[in-house]
């Protein structure tokens, strides 16, 4: 995804079901440092546990987390 810009991150989203528990795939890009994370998610867990989840995956660098 490149918009012509410096992008901090892209994410692609995908589904799967297994043994009837509804999963997410949450896949987290940060190029400008060649991370790539997997995570994966019940269906009906908070945007906030999995925003948390995906932040603290990452390394601890301060530009990540300024606030916009």
């Amino acid at each position: 995804m490149d918009d012509g810009g410096s992008s901090l991150s892209s994410a692609s989203y995908g589904s799967c079901s297994s043994s009837g528990t509804e999963e997410v795939v949450l896949r987290i890009h940060v190029p400008e440092l060649s991370i790539e994370r997997c995570l994966t998610f019940h269906a009906n867990d908070l945007v906030w546990t999995v925003k948390q989840a995906a932040l603290t995956s990452l390394p601890k660098v301060g530009y990540l987390f300024m606030a916009c």
